[in-house]
């Protein structure tokens, strides 16, 4: 088991920030994504500025031709690279390939935050993944079944987290459990079918640019086995490209306000996921 702590990008943007080390430098800011879903031929992903830094060569790849670490074809490509170590507490891979993108330049001038990359399903398929949101720890460990975890699935296209969710007692949706979403977001076409009520509109800042939604409130949302109870969450557009990513319908995505009540223990190996009391 390894333990690493770490800290929330910067005050206004809930996003779990990892220190990783490439090629034996770093530390550098890694954001832990568990949507992000490129991680078939790439172990990470990292900005190209950090891949001019440590002179990391990036070609085209047959596999991520195709691929947009945000699932928006508008989104850039991603470029493969192969590095000699990436190391996150502990735990050090050797020999293995990146993908290099400029999505986190983009997205650091947005947000005036450094992201040198993400750490994603590639790196953590095959560990017991416990994110402690009260201690800022992250736990690292020999997966199995966690007790008291319920099934998760990974998506048919693109594997994102996906369990089934209700909303307002309706259902059941997929949602997608997305620990680089600094919110939970339903689609426009749920808040459509519940008939909620639209609040403000707001912007949201992703790696393909900005996207539009509104602010609305759902009496209840049940994810993963726990009844989160009443909140306020944001619909958007866009998740018909995230649906085509992934290969199934994407209806919403559970993000930070409400992961951050809770220990999550992700079980990759033994596909559960546990949302335990915050100190458990």
């Amino acid at each position: 088991m390894t333990e690493i702590p770490f800290r929330m990008l910067r005050e206004g943007m809930p996003i779990i920030v990892l220190p990783v080390f490439i090629n034996g430098q770093g530390p550098f800011d890694f954001i832990l994504d568990t949507g992000n879903a490129v991680g078939k031929a790439a172990l990470a992903l990292i900005s190209e500025a950090l891949a001019r830094e440590l002179s990391i060569h990036a070609a085209e790849s047959e596999e991520l031709r195709d691929a947009y670490a945000v699932g928006d074809a508008q989104a850039p490509a991603i470029h493969v690279g192969r590095i000699e170590s990436l190391a996150l507490g502990e735990t050090v891979r050797r020999g293995v390939p990146v993908g290099v993108t400029s999505i986190f330049d983009g997205l650091g001038e947005q947000i005036g935050a450094r992201i040198d990359g993400n750490i994603g399903y590639a790196f953590l398929k095959d560990y017991a993944v416990t994110i402690d949101y009260e201690r800022c720890v992250l736990r690292l460990e020999a997966g199995g079944s966690a007790p008291g975890g319920v099934p998760f699935r990974l998506g048919a296209g693109d594997p994102l987290l996906m369990v089934h969710a209700m909303v307002n007692g309706q259902g059941p949706y997929n949602f997608a459990v997305d620990t680089g979403a600094g919110h939970t977001v339903i689609s426009a076409r749920v808040a459509s079918e519940l008939a909620l009520v639209r609040g403000r509109d707001v912007a949201l800042k992703g790696g393909a640019g900005d996207a539009r939604g509104f602010m609305t409130e759902i009496e209840m949302l049940e994810a993963a086995g726990v009844n989160c109870g009443k909140m306020r969450v944001v619909a958007a557009g866009f998740f018909d490209s995230l649906s085509a990513a992934a290969g199934e319908t994407v209806d919403g995505i559970v993000g930070y306000n409400v992961l951050r009540r809770y220990q999550v223990v992700i079980d990759y190996p033994g596909s559960t996921i546990l949302l335990a009391a915050s100190g458990a």
